[in-house]
């Protein structure tokens, strides 16, 4: 299975992802703005946030979400009760005072890959 990884805000979140080691596509927006937030995120089934909020309006137009990673301070910046009835997971992966929170980030993403049914 090709995993679609979108990450909203790129300019917010300091280190570089490495390459995953299963077949994906990785979009990274610098910002997104939340008039956009529904174009960058449907065809994904990994949505990645620091401070876009994402709410149910985006969550119900995306069919093939599974989980968003929020690394921000705030993980209410997604809509949660939309999120449980689609059978989205939130991770929330604080990044403060990381100097390289795309390193925890990356650990995550390929563990819920990794876990995925074959």
């Amino acid at each position: 299975m090709r995993h679609y990884i979108v990450l909203l805000d790129k300019l917010r979140i300091p280190g570089e992802a490495r390459v995953p080691d299963f077949e994906h596509v990785w979009a990274e927006y610098p910002e997104t703005q939340p008039a956009d937030c529904s174009d960058h995120l449907w065809r994904a089934n990994i949505g990645v946030t620091h401070s876009v909020p994402i709410p149910a309006a985006v969550i119900d137009g995306c069919a093939k979400l599974q989980r968003i990673f929020v690394l921000g301070a705030d993980a209410g910046i997604v809509d949660a009760p939309a999120c449980a009835v689609r059978g989205i997971d939130i991770i929330h992966l604080p990044a403060v005072g990381l100097a390289d929170p795309m390193a925890p980030l990356m650990d995550a993403i390929e563990a819920f890959v990794a876990a995925l049914p074959a």
